[in-house]
């Protein structure tokens, strides 16, 4: 059941920064933080693969506080974040059934791309509300929750879907109640 709490929150983490939480990820089999031993684990613990990471999430940390830019990279990020929760996913409930592996890949895959939908219509929110201007401290802000989701979905995995759920909760009731009062 733990693996199974992780996997999505690492789905989830990965739906609003996918090069951070597999850097997480990474270095939390790197060092032996969590019991994860499978092959795609140990994939993500390689150092090259590490080096990789922490590239890509530089670029992202940079684009991603850039109006406009931001919009572009979450577009191409649609179809990039389900496939690393869905990596991620995998990794946690490796060396199980396979059915378990592809039931962890689709629902890892379909949690990553809700999560990612929420984080992209919310920023273009933020964007048209703020002429751009909170774009950098949202931004911020999604990266810890990213990199703090990834963190609790490791080590206190329970705790971390709650959080996410509570989260995703909030920003669909806003969402919601902004359509009402524009429609």
């Amino acid at each position: 059941m733990r693996t199974l709490v992780a996997a999505l929150g690492l789905a989830s983490a990965a739906g609003i920064n996918a090069y951070a939480t597999l850097l997480v990820l990474g270095l939390t089999v790197r060092f032996d933080l969590v019991p994860f031993d499978s092959d795609v684990a140990q994939f993500f613990a390689r150092t090259w693969v590490l080096v990789v990471l922490a590239v890509l999430y530089a670029v992202e940390f940079v684009a991603d506080k850039v109006p406009a830019v931001d919009h572009a990279w979450d577009a191409v990020h649609t179809f990039i974040r389900p496939l690393a929760g869905a990596a991620a996913a995998v990794a946690v409930v490796g060396g199980r059934s396979e059915g378990w592996v592809v039931l962890a890949a689709v629902v890892g895959g379909v949690t990553s791309l809700l999560f990612h939908g929420a984080k992209a219509t919310g920023r273009v929110a933020v964007t048209a509300t703020t002429a751009g201007t909170g774009n950098m401290l949202i931004s911020l802000a999604e990266d810890a929750l990213a990199i703090g989701g990834s963190l609790l979905a490791l080590l206190l995995p329970v705790l971390a879907v709650v959080l996410f759920l509570v989260l995703l909760i909030w920003f669909l009731r806003i969402r919601s109640r902004r359509r009402a009062a524009a429609g």
